[in-house]
């Protein structure tokens, strides 16, 4: 759950609000790019936080979905 979002850097609040109100590409790679900067470290963790917005992924993503909306 500490590195579902690691793709997303050094991220201000401001960027984040311009994500909401318009979109924000490189934000919007923030999974692909916490995959990269950790399957080689964890496969399965890198894999995890590739999925982390992905519906219909299992059960459990899911339950982690509802925290992290929150």
């Amino acid at each position: 759950a500490l590195l579902h979002d690691c793709g997303k850097g050094d991220v201000t609040f401001f960027r984040r609000v311009k994500k909401v109100l318009v979109g924000d590409k490189k934000l919007e790679q923030h999974p692909n790019i916490g995959f990269e900067k950790l399957k080689e470290i964890n496969l399965e963790v890198a894999t995890l936080c590739r999925q982390h917005h992905n519906k219909d992924v299992d059960f459990k993503m899911s339950i982690f979905q509802e925290i992290d909306d929150k």
